[in-house]
């Protein structure tokens, strides 16, 4: 009798152990990588004063998009923290096949509404990056804005 149960488990175990592996490397199966270079403008403002940002002229940073799931993977050494955060995901009906676009539209507990996106257009490469925390409706002492844009090439294995 346990002979009969253990057998009848196993292809459930297996599936389970496939699905498992297939998860732990959807990075490498189903992520397409990107090395990106932008330019562009920033500007962040406390108390009414404009706050000095060390950020290159050219920006470089990396980008992965995955076939199967709503989000990205960013990382340009913490000079963009908005875009490294959760919840800038996928939004295909504002995009279409040519152009994703992956965005965050909120108004956080202290009345902020914080905008923020990534375009990328995965014929040309174009990439455009854009952040915007304010309060509504122009009220800019205390707010973020930065838009870069520039090009995104696929990462040569």
């Amino acid at each position: 009798m346990n002979i009969i149960r253990n057998r009848a488990w196993r292809p459930i175990v297996l599936l389970f152990a496939a699905v498992s592996f297939l998860a732990a490397c959807g990075d490498v199966f189903f992520g397409e990588e990107h090395i990106c270079k932008v330019k562009g403008y920033s500007y962040r403002y406390r108390g009414g004063v404009q706050i000095e940002e060390n950020i290159p002229e050219t920006v470089e940073f990396s980008l992965v998009t995955f076939r199967y799931r709503k989000h990205f993977r960013f990382n340009a050494n913490g000079l963009f923290p908005e875009h490294e955060a959760p919840g800038i995901l996928l939004d295909k009906k504002m995009g279409n096949p040519v152009e994703v676009i992956y965005i965050s539209d909120r108004i956080d507990q202290d009345k902020f509404r914080i905008v923020t996106s990534l375009v990328l257009n995965k014929v040309s490469g174009d990439v455009r990056i854009f952040h915007h925390r304010w309060i509504p409706p122009k009220e800019w002492q205390d707010s973020d804005m930065y838009m870069y844009t520039g090009d995104c090439r696929k990462k040569q294995p």
